[in-house]
């Protein structure tokens, strides 16, 4: 491999078919009540738990070890994916994502341990606490997400479905003018 090529890294839970097919659902009906927010493809929907950034292809191997280390320490889960809500202010949003309920300690361990690990070679811990969610739109401009506040009340109790959460997957992501596409490297099991 080239030396100084670099790939665009992220760790992360892949969603279930049945829970991709009920966001999708969700995310036409935002999307004929707010058209000018960005949308995630639902193919790209995933739960992020450690954004790594760009990595010189040399070094992956160094990135799939720290990954299966803290495989082993993590056991799987299930995780209640639901609501729909905006952050960081609703009357503000950047980001409208898909929340979670009961799991939400166990993927909170996990990206706690995977930071660790990934801190022990040189990648630091987020600053901001960890937040589990799904992103399944963007805003770039205010006025696109103009009374999503009101809106949202509807939203909280939209459920999606549990997620069995038994392997984690390091993603390759490439950003592109039409999204972002990611694509799975390699998939670790849990303990």
């Amino acid at each position: 491999m080239n030396r100084n090529k670099t790939v665009r890294t992220f760790i992360g839970v892949e969603i279930s078919e049945d829970i991709r097919e009920e966001m999708s659902k969700e995310i036409s009906y935002l999307k004929s009540h707010f058209p000018h927010i960005k949308w995630v493809n639902p193919l790209n929907i995933h739960l992020t738990l450690k954004f790594i950034g760009n990595v010189i292809t040399d070094d992956l191997r160094e990135i799939f070890q720290a990954a299966e280390a803290a495989a082993q320490e993590s056991y799987g889960f299930s995780l209640e994916v639901c609501g729909v809500n905006a952050f960081p202010d609703p009357a503000k949003p950047v980001v409208i994502s898909a929340g979670c309920q009961s799991g939400i300690e166990g993927t909170v361990s996990l990206a706690n341990i995977l930071s660790k690990h990934y801190a022990a070679i040189g990648y630091p811990p987020e600053q901001r606490p960890f937040q589990p969610h799904f992103t399944l739109g963007r805003i770039k401009q205010p006025s696109d997400a103009a009374g999503f506040d009101e809106f949202s009340n509807d939203l909280v109790n939209v459920s999606f479905g549990i997620l069995d959460i038994e392997e984690i997957t390091v993603f390759m992501s490439e950003l592109k003018k039409s999204g972002a596409r990611h694509t799975p490297m390699q998939r670790i099991k849990l303990k």
